[in-house]
């Protein structure tokens, strides 16, 4: 989305294929039970003064809020910032006056006379001078194979190696207030959890209701589990933070939660295939701050005369 925002700004004809609902990917919001979850990414936060003064604009707009600063000192003070009311109120922010299809899933990119195809779902297809593939490097791969597309040996050998963190993640609405303080984020020492978010205390939910996220270990292990019984374990393991009975649950799982291992470009033009790019948080950072930069870079080469 950042880099389809750049480059509709500097008047190229942009559509964005989604296959997802919703706008955003794991800037994913979720309501039930009359709460409100994040049940994705729960946090920005800047370490560069690009992606700071990125921040500052989404602030101004009203789609983000300072929420608190982990480290005061001088040496890495900054503020994480939530989404408001949600961080998907961030991407549709970043897709209004965009062309965007979602519900469309790409099944294979392939070479079309001068550009690229791409073959959804049901057979349609949308061709184009210039493609950017965004999604999770192995998936990108897929695509990629299904159409034909021959890389160079580097160039595969660089993105084969790409790995991610998968992540189960619990929401659950509460009979009442959990025992997490303020800001809002508990982090476990159970080595099944990685972070509890509880979205009352945060800020985006009327009604008492958390987040419970696992670690990559406990995730990847659990992953072919039934979802009820695994849902049923990291509430029992999330126990000591509730403080309240669960009213109603939920669980999603992220199979590319965030990269291991990554590339070191922050967006890449596939050599011998023109016009063919990839970015996302696997190029040149693992966080949200990773990706809005990437989506920067790859706009500009996109942007830059062959």
């Amino acid at each position: 989305l950042v880099a389809a925002r750049v480059l509709h700004e500097e008047g190229r004809a942009v559509l964005v294929l989604d296959k997802g609902r919703g706008f955003g990917g794991r800037m994913a919001a979720r309501q039930f039970g009359g709460a409100r979850f994040e049940h994705g990414a729960h946090f920005l936060e800047a370490r560069s003064a690009d992606f700071k003064t990125m921040l500052e604009e989404w602030a101004a707009a009203g789609v983000v809020a300072p929420w608190y600063e982990p480290d005061p000192s001088p040496a890495r003070g900054s503020f994480r910032y939530r989404g408001k009311p949600d961080m998907n109120a961030l991407a549709a922010h970043l897709a209004e006056g965009l062309q965007v299809r979602r519900s469309q899933r790409v099944t294979a990119i392939r070479k079309a006379n001068a550009g690229w195809e791409a073959v959804c779902e049901g057979q349609e297809r949308f061709r184009a001078r210039q493609v950017l593939l965004t999604c999770p490097v192995p998936q990108a791969l897929d695509l990629l194979a299904a159409g034909g597309v021959s890389l160079d040996p580097a160039d595969h050998e660089k993105l084969s190696a790409v790995t991610y963190e998968s992540c189960l993640t619990v929401m659950a609405v509460l009979t009442g207030p959990s025992r997490i303080a303020s800001p809002g984020l508990a982090v476990p020492e159970d080595p099944r959890l990685d972070r509890i978010c509880d979205h009352q205390v945060q800020g985006s939910s009327a009604e008492p209701a958390v987040t419970i996220q696992t670690g990559h270990d406990f995730s990847a292990a659990g992953w072919e589990r039934p979802r009820d019984d695994t849902a049923r374990e990291i509430l029992d393991a999330a126990a000591p933070y509730l403080g309240s009975a669960v009213q109603e649950y939920q669980i999603h799982g992220w199979r590319y939660c965030r990269p291991i291992l990554g590339v070191a470009e922050s967006a890449l033009e596939l050599k011998n295939n023109p016009g063919l790019f990839l970015a996302g948080d696997a190029f040149g950072g693992k966080d949200l701050e990773g990706a809005a930069l990437s989506g920067k870079a790859a706009a500009r080469l996109l942007l830059t005369p062959p």
